[in-house]
């Protein structure tokens, strides 16, 4: 795990807090493959309590990988502590590398919502924007990076997981 920094920048209520990146997955060059047997996070990454912890703060999620050259079925969602705050729906892309970036902003003490997009090879295959999401942020939340639909093993490769913080 890669450690973060927390400095000060200004004065009382007005401080910069986290900043950079908070957490990063294995990076793995060959990939880690899905299964035809059902759903399986592929990469995690963890998210500290607190790291959100003032209202319109926010987290970048952003992975990358490939999806094999077939034409099946291929899903990827994003999920922390085990609720979905992106999904790709079913893709069938075939042989090219995918990139997600996915954002979650607090707008209360349990409360946010989320955007995020996929691009498979240079087109944009989805973007989507999930409000009223109830994560906890005062635990450390798991962030996984899950492939769904896949019907044969490594239908979905993933080669990294990041998570950046982006503050006021």
């Amino acid at each position: 795990m890669i450690k973060w920094r927390k400095f000060l920048v200004g004065s009382g209520k007005a401080r910069a807090g986290f900043v950079g990146l908070l957490d990063q997955s294995n990076v793995s060059a060959a990939g880690v493959g899905s299964v035809a047997t059902g759903a399986l996070n592929l990469l995690t990454a963890t998210l500290r309590a607190n790291a959100l912890y003032k209202n319109a703060m926010r987290i970048r999620i952003v992975a990358e990988g490939s999806f094999a050259a077939n034409g099946n079925n291929k899903e990827i969602q994003i999920q922390i502590g085990g609720t979905v705050i992106f999904d790709t729906g079913v893709l069938t892309d075939n042989n090219v590398p995918w990139y997600l970036e996915a954002y979650l902003v607090r707008t209360g003490s349990k409360a946010q919502f989320s955007y995020g997009f996929i691009f498979g090879g240079t087109t944009l295959r989805a973007q989507t924007r999930t409000a009223g999401l109830v994560i906890d942020n005062t635990v450390d939340q798991v962030i996984s990076v899950t492939a769904l639909t896949a019907i044969a093993n490594n239908d979905i490769l993933a080669n990294d997981l990041q998570v950046e913080a982006l503050t006021l």
